[in-house]
């Protein structure tokens, strides 16, 4: 939840916390028929995407915001 908050702050991704979304892509990949066997973990398979996906949208959004600093030298 810690990348959550901060690109909910405002704050770009720092390259480890990119690196971490890769991992957990990765994971889910692995996962998969695990996932397909136990439908009963579906449902957080579902929040964990939908929580991924909300962070990279938000990280883009912050990633294209002009920087505060721009235009102040």
């Amino acid at each position: 939840m810690a990348v959550k908050d901060k690109v909910d702050a405002g704050e770009k991704l720092a390259d480890e916390d990119l690196s971490f979304l890769h991992q957990i892509v990765e994971d889910a990949k692995l996962a998969k028929p695990i996932i397909d066997r136990h439908p009963e973990y579906q449902g957080l398979v579902a929040q964990v995407i939908n929580l991924y996906s909300e962070i990279s949208a938000k990280a883009l959004e912050n990633e294209q915001a002009p920087s505060a600093s721009a235009g102040t030298d």
